[in-house]
């Protein structure tokens, strides 16, 4: 029989899925950094994703510094990195640096919240020196045995606090896969075995100085590194048992980037004026050889691809608090210049090479842009907060090269955030905004990708796609250790991007016209410390349908590429007394969709399994043993082909299994 506290916990978890209102007036929690010492955190980043019902945003990929900095602040200051982003920002910290995480639910006294129903406040400390080094070794069941390490160092240098950071991989990993292909007339059905050992090299160094508080402070940021993705594979493919032909693919690609940031604050009657500069570089090429082996004769293709592209930013913001509101305006100017250079080449089986045409192989663009921004922020003693705001963005983007054009947008971005504290412990947020998606600016130039068989235009004449979203969030705190968060969302998306055919019948990603998206988040934290001391289970599971006019197919379906669900359960115990933690959690299977002119490819992920052993008690450091792909990883696709485009005939299927094996990592970790 189920007793009136549990009916009423039963009932007011379902009035949160459909309770109509929506940030807290100001009700805050602390948690020093004492609270999470069970969790054995390195970092903040480890720090921030063990707080109570606070699911982690890591940033978008937005246009300009608007929307890079998530849902976390750094001594009250979002963050204003874009390489490596709020993540690299995090991992910097040490966990000794921080004095405590404020989570502020409703964040209409922080200026620099963005408005969203629940931040987090990281408050540092200042330390002569803390530090932590990690040493990892990892190994695969493929007999491979890989390190990486990663370190971070804060220390005092006279008035300046400095952060440091490094960390380098050399990673290989195996993959074996399978290729079954049949006609529609049966009468070159195929099968392909493939093994392929894909290498990733990585260095990279980040740093922060930093002078003062938040109000009258400057920070200066840099980042810089380089990774290497090497694939190689080797695929054998058989016809009625006998070997038909081999295909071999190396594929080497290298990204090399850096970053210089300077973050200004100044206080004057009342108002703080904040200056943000920003340069970024980067560079990335790839060299990529393919041969198919027909073991009397050859052919073979020769793909060079390269990128240089820098990013100017600059953004001047006033701010005026007083005791129940909050006005800010200002302006962001920014420069984008990339030059995309490829270069296509096949070789028969005489030995004559010739040049293949990609429309768009060569393509020189350069974007300005200019946001001015305002917004108003009320609170009321009642638990009613209002935030209005509107941006106006304009850009003007010209391409230059095998094409040209040039295109100028404008784009009006309103926000509007209601929040409401009903009770003590839960607080609701509705909010209605639009956002305009980061222009990937590599695809205005053609591409190609051998190991799918799949050749792309370049289209200089893309433009941002945009959407609008209607939310409804609702937090719940139950204790210290357990919370809940209920979101819905509706967006409309603008100018969604979609594969569509060219007159020469290439294939490219365009704007293809409207979708619609509804969708679900949840996550949960709950301590079970009365069945399982130091207990806890949480829960993240995200669930959306979009809605899309095919106008090829000339019906509705999903938007391409869109992975459901997005699932998660995790749980864990942690003896702190002993000094031992243990857990294993589970990512559910996703699907995916994506249509090409030609090609509809369907992938299914199996279930992923995870799992972790600690130990605390020795001296000379932490160590970890922890376990991904319990079982293997299985992968598999299917290629429906078509004869002219998607809404035809079909002529071929591929059906493609892939297995990722069991990953072993032995960690050790030494904080000082």
């Amino acid at each position: 029989m189920i007793n009136k506290k549990k009916k009423k916990n039963i009932g007011f978890i379902l009035a949160l899925l459909v309770f109509p209102f929506p940030i807290l007036a100001n009700s805050n929690q602390e948690f020093t950094a004492d609270f999470f010492e069970s969790f054995s955190p390195k970092n903040a980043l480890d720090a921030v994703k063990n707080i109570p019902g606070f699911t982690l945003n890591l940033g978008k990929s937005l246009r300009g510094l608007a929307g890079g900095g998530g849902n976390v602040l750094v001594d009250s200051v979002r963050v204003s990195s874009k390489s490596g982003g709020l993540e690299e920002v995090l991992t910097r910290i040490p966990f000794a640096q921080i004095e405590r995480i404020e989570i502020i639910r409703g964040s209409s006294k922080v200026t620099d919240a963005n408005a969203q129903s629940i931040v987090a406040n990281i408050i540092r400390k200042q330390v002569a020196a803390a530090g932590q080094i990690a040493f990892n070794l990892h190994y695969n069941a493929g007999n491979y045995w890989f390190p990486s390490a990663e370190a971070s160092y804060a220390s005092q240098l006279g008035e300046w606090q400095s952060n440091v950071k490094v960390n380098v991989i050399a990673q290989k990993t195996p993959q074996n896969s399978e290729y079954i292909s049949a006609y529609n007339d049966d009468s070159h059905n195929t099968i392909k075995r493939e093994d392929k050992d894909t290498k990733l090299n990585e260095a990279f160094i980040s740093a922060e100085l930093g002078n003062g508080k938040s109000e009258n402070a400057m920070q200066i940021t840099m980042r810089a590194g380089q990774s290497q993705y090497r694939p190689k594979l080797v695929r054998n493919i058989y016809q009625h048992n006998a070997p038909l032909y081999k295909f071999s693919n190396d594929r080497n690609s290298i990204y090399q980037t850096a970053e210089l940031g300077v973050d200004k604050r100044s206080a004057f009657d009342g108002w703080q004026w904040r200056t943000i500069g920003l340069v970024n570089f980067t560079h990335w090429t790839i060299d990529r050889h393919s041969e198919t082996d027909y073991f009397i004769e050859k052919n073979s293709e020769q793909y060079d691809f390269q990128r240089n592209k820098w990013e100017t930013i600059l953004r001047n913001s006033f701010t005026y608090q007083s005791d129940n509101s909050i006005t800010q305006f200002g302006l962001e100017l920014s420069y984008n210049d990339i030059n995309v250079n490829t270069q296509y080449e096949k070789t028969d089986m005489l030995g004559k090479t010739a040049k293949v045409f990609l429309p768009a192989a060569i393509v020189d663009v350069d974007e300005v842009r200019a946001e001015g921004f305002v917004s108003q922020q009320w609170q009321w003693k009642n638990g009613v907060s209002l935030l209005a705001g509107t941006a106006l963005e304009y850009s003007k983007i010209t391409a230059t090269g095998d094409s040209h054009s040039k295109q100028n947008f404008t784009f009006l971005k309103p926000s509007l955030v209601l929040g409401y504290e009903i009770q003590e412990d839960w607080t609701s947020q509705l909010r209605f905004e639009r956002t305009v998606n980061q222009l990937d600016f590599k695809l205005f130039a053609a591409q190609s990708d051998a190991d799918n068989g799949r050749d792309q235009a370049g289209n200089p004449s893309l433009k941002p796609d945009s959407y609008y979203q209607l939310s409804i969030t609702n937090d719940v705190q139950f204790n210290q250790h357990s919370a809940l968060q209920v979101s819905l969302f509706h967006q409309w998306y603008q100018d969604v991007l979609e594969y569509q055919q060219t007159p020469s019948s290439a294939q490219l990603l365009t704007n293809s016209g409207d979708a619609t998206i509804l969708g679900a988040q949840i996550s949960l934290s709950y301590a079970l410390s009365d069945l399982v001391p130091g207990g806890l289970i949480t829960i993240s599971w995200k669930e959306q349908k979009s809605d899309y006019y095919d106008p090829i197919i000339n019906r509705k379906r999903r938007l391409t590429n869109e992975n459901t669900p997005d699932g998660n359960i995790a749980f864990r115990q942690d003896l702190h007394q002993k000094h031992f933690s243990w857990g294993v959690s589970f990512q559910a299977k996703q699907y995916n969709k994506r249509y090409f002119v030609k090609e509809l490819a369907l992938s299914e992920q199996s279930e992923r399994w995870l799992a972790f052993v600690e130990y605390r008690g020795f001296s000379f450091a932490d160590i970890k043993l922890s376990l991904d792909k319990i079982g293997s990883l299985k992968n598999s696709e299917q290629r429906i082909f078509f004869r002219t485009n998607r809404d035809g005939s079909t002529n071929l299927t591929t059906q493609i299994n892939r297995e990722d094996p069991l990953q072993i990592q032995l960690s050790l970790y030494k904080s000082f």
